[in-house]
């Protein structure tokens, strides 16, 4: 049986492109009730984990990990519609620059953990992340960015 452990460590970095939708079906904004959005972001996130991996076989592994996680959004669109008629209302193809959404931070940083299984060349995350920054300037709401369940399926090579 392999070792559940090698002597030579071996450190990697990854550039991970990743992108999120999501959609409120009515926004808790006092003076846009009658609203709901889609958003639409586009994020470069640098993964820095601790991981253990258990090698079952040459084949087979399982590893769980742990750490922050580092997003930077390069790309976000928004599009408000008015929830009974349906009606546009706002959109925007650069979330951050936007006069209506003035108040949002490009910047994410979390605590990511997870396990997986390698088989052969094919690798199966699941994840989950807990935001550590307010994305929001402003004082009267808090936003952070939280996944509470992301499915990855990598090809290694």
């Amino acid at each position: 049986m392999p070792p559940l452990y090698r002597k030579n460590a071996k450190f990697y970095g990854i550039l991970v492109i990743e992108y999120y939708y999501t959609q409120n079906k009515r926004l808790p904004f006092d003076y846009r009730r009658d609203a709901n959005g889609k958003v639409n972001m586009h994020y470069l996130c640098l993964p820095v984990h601790a991981e253990w991996r258990a090698n079952i076989s040459k084949d087979f592994q399982f590893f769980v990990y742990g750490g922050v996680g580092l997003d930077y959004c390069v790309d976000a669109s928004l599009t408000l519609k008015n929830s009974d008629s349906g009606e546009e209302i706002h959109k925007s193809d650069d979330f951050f620059d936007d006069s209506f959404i003035n108040d949002m931070r490009r910047f994410n940083a979390s605590v990511e953990y997870g396990a997986g299984l390698r088989l052969s060349c094919m690798q199966l995350n699941f994840t989950m992340a807990n935001g550590l920054i307010d994305m929001s300037d402003d004082s009267d709401y808090k936003t952070y960015m939280n996944k509470n369940a992301s499915i990855i399926l990598s090809v290694m090579f």
